[in-house]
């Protein structure tokens, strides 16, 4: 392989393992503080375009961040409920990231449960609102024939037809809850857009099969450092320990 190869495939390998820590910690048993550390991780990650890809076959590793991500939910706990929701809705409106299938399936049904089950009246309402607009954007979508389209600001919650009894402080949270993750996108670099262009140029496309969440409890995803070596030693790295 050439040495774009190796650096593209060690790159990839960083990525990957810090990503399957992530979702390793990301579960409904874990200490709160520990849940929405992952939550948050996730939500910038995806916002800030270093996930992307199609989310529509178990081994993507778009699959295993949005399984864990809708897995980690906790009916019991109302805090880690608006954090969820902010990281879900930003997965499913990604310009970069492409759910589909049954992983956006589960994202509808972890927002729907939200609605159904938080106590507090703030977190239902936030939660279908966020329904009605991921879902918005994925029917424009369709008609559009685009991942391109983004997720809409909102001029003022009378545009979300919100019910009559909603009081007015909920509805501006509701508001501020779309705009900050509508906003969140603005922050995607350049430099990550390209990112799976780079790997298709360089043959790397689907060199990786990453494991399911199951199998990152249990092991790391493999190394391959061995097979790197000798392209590494070719290069002029000699006297590398083994």
């Amino acid at each position: 392989p050439s040495a774009l190869q190796v650096a593209l495939t060690a790159a990839s390998e960083r990525r990957a393992g810090a990503i399957a820590a992530l979702c390793a910690a990301c579960t409904a048993e874990a200490p709160r503080g520990v849940r929405q550390a992952c939550v948050v991780a996730f939500q910038q990650l995806v916002a800030a375009g270093h996930l992307g890809g199609e989310v529509s076959h178990e081994s993507s590793i778009g699959a295993m961040v949005v399984e864990a991500i809708c897995g980690c939910y906790d009916a019991s706990d109302e805090q880690s409920e608006l954090p969820l929701l902010q990281c879900i809705l930003t997965c499913v409106t990604s310009t970069t990231l492409h759910v589909h299938g049954d992983w956006l399936l589960r994202c509808v049904r972890t927002c729907y449960y939200v609605h159904l089950n938080s106590k507090s009246e703030s977190n239902q309402t936030t939660a279908k609102a966020a329904l009605t607009q991921m879902l918005n954007v994925v029917f424009a979508r369709m008609e559009a024939d685009s991942n391109a389209v983004p997720l809409a600001t909102v001029a003022r919650a009378a545009d979300l037809e919100l019910p009559a009894e909603t009081a007015p402080s909920v509805a501006e949270g509701v508001v501020s809850f779309l705009n900050g993750v509508a906003a969140s996108f603005g922050d995607v670099l350049p430099t990550f857009h390209s990112l799976p262009s780079i790997e298709a140029e360089a043959g790397l496309e689907g060199v990786h099969a990453f494991p399911t969440l199951a199998e990152v409890a249990t092991e790391a995803p493999p190394s391959r450092r061995a097979s790197q070596a000798p392209a590494t030693q070719a290069g002029g790295g000699e006297g590398r320990e083994q």
